[in-house]
Protein backbone atom coordinates (compact mmCIF):
# COMPACT_ATOMS: atom_id res chain seq x y z
CA UNK A 1 0.00 0.00 0.00
CA UNK A 2 2.81 2.25 1.16
CA UNK A 3 4.90 1.74 -2.16
CA UNK A 4 1.93 2.38 -4.59
CA UNK A 5 1.31 5.37 -2.41
CA UNK A 6 4.82 6.39 -3.20
CA UNK A 7 4.21 5.64 -6.64
CA UNK A 8 1.16 7.47 -6.96
CA UNK A 9 3.23 10.82 -6.00
CA UNK A 10 6.02 10.05 -7.78
CA UNK A 11 4.42 10.20 -10.66
CA UNK A 12 2.21 13.31 -9.67
CA UNK A 13 5.29 14.96 -9.26
CA UNK A 14 6.77 14.42 -12.28
CA UNK A 15 3.45 15.50 -14.06
CA UNK A 16 2.99 18.21 -12.00
CA UNK A 17 7.06 19.02 -12.98
CA UNK A 18 6.70 18.43 -17.03
CA UNK A 19 3.64 20.63 -17.10
CA UNK A 20 5.22 23.93 -14.57
CA UNK A 21 8.71 23.07 -17.23
CA UNK A 22 6.75 23.10 -20.41
CA UNK A 23 4.74 27.00 -19.09
CA UNK A 24 8.18 28.17 -18.46
CA UNK A 25 9.63 27.33 -21.99
CA UNK A 26 6.19 28.82 -23.47
CA UNK A 27 6.59 31.79 -21.33
CA UNK A 28 9.99 32.41 -22.38
CA UNK A 29 9.14 31.92 -25.72
CA UNK A 30 6.67 34.65 -25.84
CA UNK A 31 8.74 37.06 -24.16
CA UNK A 32 11.94 36.38 -26.73
CA UNK A 33 8.81 36.77 -30.00
CA UNK A 34 8.08 40.21 -28.24
CA UNK A 35 11.25 41.29 -27.84
CA UNK A 36 12.25 40.50 -31.60
CA UNK A 37 9.03 42.44 -32.67
CA UNK A 38 9.68 45.55 -30.10
CA UNK A 39 13.51 45.76 -31.98
CA UNK A 40 11.72 45.25 -34.86
CA UNK A 41 9.47 48.11 -34.18
CA UNK A 42 12.72 50.27 -33.23
CA UNK A 43 14.62 49.89 -35.83
CA UNK A 44 11.57 50.73 -38.37
CA UNK A 45 11.18 54.18 -35.92
CA UNK A 46 14.64 54.83 -36.59
CA UNK A 47 14.77 54.73 -40.24
CA UNK A 48 11.93 56.73 -40.76
CA UNK A 49 13.47 59.31 -38.05
CA UNK A 50 16.69 59.38 -40.38
CA UNK A 51 14.45 59.49 -43.87
CA UNK A 52 12.30 62.35 -42.34
CA UNK A 53 15.65 64.08 -41.12
CA UNK A 54 17.00 63.69 -44.88
CA UNK A 55 13.72 65.05 -46.50
CA UNK A 56 13.85 67.98 -44.58
CA UNK A 57 17.27 68.68 -44.97
CA UNK A 58 16.82 68.40 -48.81
CA UNK A 59 14.04 70.78 -48.85
CA UNK A 60 15.20 73.21 -46.70
CA UNK A 61 18.81 73.06 -48.92
CA UNK A 62 16.36 73.70 -52.21
CA UNK A 63 14.48 76.40 -50.80
CA UNK A 64 17.23 78.38 -49.99
CA UNK A 65 18.62 77.84 -53.45
CA UNK A 66 15.47 79.17 -55.05
CA UNK A 67 15.54 82.49 -52.58
CA UNK A 68 18.91 83.00 -53.46
CA UNK A 69 17.77 82.44 -57.67
CA UNK A 70 14.57 84.50 -56.71
CA UNK A 71 16.67 87.44 -55.23
CA UNK A 72 19.14 87.69 -58.34
CA UNK A 73 16.02 87.27 -60.94
CA UNK A 74 14.67 90.33 -58.64
CA UNK A 75 18.31 92.62 -58.79
CA UNK A 76 18.74 91.45 -62.34
CA UNK A 77 15.15 93.19 -63.31
CA UNK A 78 15.65 96.15 -61.06
CA UNK A 79 19.19 96.90 -63.07
CA UNK A 80 17.28 96.12 -65.99
CA UNK A 81 14.95 98.73 -65.63
CA UNK A 82 16.86 101.24 -64.20
CA UNK A 83 19.09 100.75 -67.25
CA UNK A 84 16.47 101.10 -69.49
CA UNK A 85 15.11 104.46 -67.26
CA UNK A 86 18.83 105.67 -68.28
CA UNK A 87 18.89 105.03 -71.80
CA UNK A 88 16.10 106.29 -72.31
CA UNK A 89 16.71 109.92 -70.38
CA UNK A 90 20.28 109.70 -72.81
CA UNK A 91 17.73 109.29 -75.74
CA UNK A 92 15.91 112.18 -74.98
CA UNK A 93 18.22 114.63 -74.81
CA UNK A 94 20.19 113.57 -77.69
CA UNK A 95 17.20 113.64 -79.58
CA UNK A 96 16.28 117.26 -78.07
CA UNK A 97 19.60 118.43 -79.29
CA UNK A 98 19.62 116.74 -82.66
CA UNK A 99 16.22 118.64 -83.20
CA UNK A 100 17.36 121.85 -81.93
CA UNK A 101 20.89 121.61 -83.82
CA UNK A 102 18.18 120.46 -87.03
CA UNK A 103 15.73 123.24 -86.43
CA UNK A 104 18.28 126.17 -86.40
CA UNK A 105 20.56 124.84 -89.48
CA UNK A 106 16.87 125.09 -91.50
CA UNK A 107 16.16 128.94 -89.95
CA UNK A 108 19.80 129.53 -91.48
CA UNK A 109 19.20 128.21 -94.53
CA UNK A 110 15.74 129.99 -94.48
CA UNK A 111 17.35 133.62 -93.65
CA UNK A 112 19.81 132.94 -96.72
CA UNK A 113 16.84 132.19 -99.11
CA UNK A 114 15.44 135.29 -97.81
CA UNK A 115 18.16 137.62 -99.59
CA UNK A 116 16.20 138.85 -102.62
CA UNK A 117 19.51 139.53 -104.58
CA UNK A 118 20.36 135.76 -104.92
CA UNK A 119 20.41 134.51 -108.22
CA UNK A 120 18.76 131.41 -109.54
CA UNK A 121 22.25 129.63 -109.52
CA UNK A 122 22.36 130.14 -106.27
CA UNK A 123 19.06 129.87 -104.56
CA UNK A 124 18.86 126.49 -106.33
CA UNK A 125 22.32 125.27 -104.64
CA UNK A 126 20.77 126.63 -100.71
CA UNK A 127 17.97 124.18 -101.74
CA UNK A 128 19.66 121.31 -103.04
CA UNK A 129 22.20 121.83 -99.46
CA UNK A 130 19.34 122.10 -97.35
CA UNK A 131 17.47 119.09 -98.99
CA UNK A 132 21.03 117.11 -98.42
CA UNK A 133 21.51 118.51 -94.99
CA UNK A 134 18.05 117.10 -94.31
CA UNK A 135 18.35 113.80 -96.10
CA UNK A 136 21.88 113.29 -93.74
CA UNK A 137 20.21 114.31 -90.84
CA UNK A 138 16.78 111.78 -91.46
CA UNK A 139 19.89 109.31 -92.16
CA UNK A 140 21.57 109.65 -88.80
CA UNK A 141 18.53 109.58 -86.83
CA UNK A 142 17.34 105.98 -88.41
CA UNK A 143 21.16 104.70 -87.17
CA UNK A 144 20.40 106.09 -84.20
CA UNK A 145 16.92 104.65 -83.75
CA UNK A 146 18.83 101.13 -85.14
CA UNK A 147 21.30 101.36 -82.97
CA UNK A 148 19.07 101.81 -79.77
CA UNK A 149 17.07 99.36 -81.32
CA UNK A 150 20.26 96.91 -81.63
CA UNK A 151 20.75 97.57 -77.88
CA UNK A 152 17.57 97.19 -76.50
CA UNK A 153 17.77 93.60 -78.32
CA UNK A 154 20.45 92.83 -76.61
CA UNK A 155 20.05 93.44 -73.57
CA UNK A 156 16.80 91.44 -74.14
CA UNK A 157 18.88 88.32 -75.11
CA UNK A 158 21.12 89.03 -72.31
CA UNK A 159 18.22 89.23 -69.82
CA UNK A 160 17.21 86.00 -71.16
CA UNK A 161 21.01 84.72 -70.35
CA UNK A 162 20.87 85.79 -66.91
CA UNK A 163 18.18 83.49 -66.23
CA UNK A 164 19.90 80.57 -63.59
CA UNK A 165 17.26 77.60 -64.88
CA UNK A 166 18.19 77.57 -67.85
CA UNK A 167 19.55 74.38 -70.05
CA UNK A 168 22.88 74.17 -71.50
CA UNK A 169 21.06 73.61 -74.71
CA UNK A 170 18.31 76.71 -74.41
CA UNK A 171 21.57 78.53 -73.53
CA UNK A 172 23.28 77.75 -76.64
CA UNK A 173 20.43 78.40 -78.75
CA UNK A 174 19.87 81.85 -77.16
CA UNK A 175 23.55 82.48 -78.01
CA UNK A 176 23.10 81.52 -81.63
CA UNK A 177 19.84 83.40 -82.10
CA UNK A 178 21.82 86.80 -80.12
CA UNK A 179 25.18 85.69 -82.90
CA UNK A 180 22.62 85.96 -86.22
CA UNK A 181 21.10 88.51 -85.05
CA UNK A 182 23.89 90.97 -84.56
CA UNK A 183 25.64 89.64 -87.89
CA UNK A 184 22.37 90.61 -90.14
CA UNK A 185 21.71 93.85 -88.28
CA UNK A 186 25.52 94.57 -89.23
CA UNK A 187 25.12 94.19 -92.81
CA UNK A 188 21.94 95.96 -93.10
CA UNK A 189 23.96 99.25 -91.55
CA UNK A 190 26.47 99.01 -93.43
CA UNK A 191 23.93 98.62 -96.28
CA UNK A 192 22.23 101.77 -94.81
CA UNK A 193 25.68 103.67 -94.74
CA UNK A 194 26.49 102.61 -98.62
CA UNK A 195 23.23 104.13 -99.52
CA UNK A 196 23.49 107.37 -97.52
CA UNK A 197 27.18 108.08 -98.91
CA UNK A 198 25.99 107.42 -102.53
CA UNK A 199 22.42 109.73 -101.78
CA UNK A 200 24.67 112.48 -100.73
CA UNK A 201 27.53 111.91 -103.57
CA UNK A 202 24.42 112.43 -105.84
CA UNK A 203 23.35 115.84 -104.14
CA UNK A 204 27.11 116.98 -103.75
CA UNK A 205 26.73 116.75 -107.76
CA UNK A 206 23.24 118.16 -108.51
CA UNK A 207 24.28 121.47 -105.89
CA UNK A 208 27.25 121.98 -109.02
CA UNK A 209 25.24 125.56 -110.49
CA UNK A 210 27.35 124.88 -113.87
CA UNK A 211 25.28 121.97 -114.41
CA UNK A 212 22.84 121.76 -117.72
CA UNK A 213 19.20 121.22 -117.89
CA UNK A 214 20.28 118.32 -119.26
CA UNK A 215 22.97 117.03 -116.65
CA UNK A 216 20.91 117.60 -114.20
CA UNK A 217 18.21 115.57 -115.12
CA UNK A 218 20.85 112.65 -115.93
CA UNK A 219 21.86 112.42 -112.17
CA UNK A 220 18.44 112.96 -111.11
CA UNK A 221 17.44 109.42 -113.10
CA UNK A 222 20.71 108.05 -111.83
CA UNK A 223 19.45 108.80 -108.00
CA UNK A 224 16.24 107.89 -108.71
CA UNK A 225 17.51 104.45 -110.72
CA UNK A 226 20.16 103.76 -107.89
CA UNK A 227 17.43 103.85 -104.36
CA UNK A 228 14.76 101.84 -106.91
CA UNK A 229 17.33 99.14 -107.51
CA UNK A 230 18.60 99.08 -103.54
CA UNK A 231 14.67 99.53 -102.49
CA UNK A 232 13.94 96.02 -104.52
CA UNK A 233 17.28 94.58 -103.67
CA UNK A 234 16.31 94.90 -99.81
CA UNK A 235 13.24 92.84 -100.42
Amino acid sequence: MVKKVVLMCSVLFTAIGISLGGGVDVQASNMNKDLQLTIKQEKIREMFTRIEKVAKATLTTQVKEKKVKNIAVVKAKKEEIAAKEQQKAADKKANTVISNEKANQNKAYGEKLNNPDLTQAERQQIIQEKKNYNQSNQSNQSNQVNGNEKANQNRAYGEKLSNPDLTQSERQQIIQEKKNYNQGNQSNQVNGNEKANQNRAYGEKLSNPDLTQSERQQIIQEKKNYNQNRQGGRR
